[in-house]
């Protein structure tokens, strides 16, 4: 619940300035769209466009496509993050012959990855286990092994 409404408050502030972007601040006061664009307006669309349909699935597993969309965005959202932070934030003094050396992690670019794998399985789906495990045919730990393993 609390990461449903974390998500809401997030459209809400970002929604205005995504919207400007797209649509441009020259959007007549009286029109339809500039009452769509208010913050209340999108909380209530984005709520029965899109959460209501997802809340009403039958199963977990009806929600991996959604799932998937949700993951590709939140790495979308770290590769622009650690774009315009190399590219705009970083200090004269981290920058060396050899590149940018501020940042170094522990294993390299592929403890990155192991990394974020991890990250993304506990932020997402650990709250779901026990659904996931409900709906299993056959309730045992090797199965439940092997579906947190896919």
């Amino acid at each position: 619940f609390g990461t449903a409404v974390a998500y809401m408050i997030t459209v809400g502030q970002v929604s205005n300035q995504v919207l400007d972007a797209i649509f441009g601040s020259s959007v007549d006061p009286e029109s339809w769209l500039a009452l769509a664009m208010q913050p209340n307006s999108v909380l209530v669309l984005t709520t029965v466009l899109v959460l209501l349909p997802l809340s009403l699935l039958d199963s977990i597993n009806d929600l991996r496509f959604a799932s998937l969309a949700g993951v590709s965005c939140i790495i979308y959202l770290i590769f622009v993050v650690g774009y315009v932070f190399v590219t705009h934030s970083v200090s004269p003094s981290l920058l060396t012959d050899k590149g940018f050396s501020g940042l170094e992690p522990k294993g390299g670019a592929m403890g990155c990855f192991k990394m974020l794998s991890l990250s993304i399985f506990a932020f997402c789906c650990q709250p779901n286990v026990p659904s996931i495990y409900t709906e299993l045919e056959k309730k045992s730990y090797q199965r439940m092994n092997k579906v947190s393993v896919r």
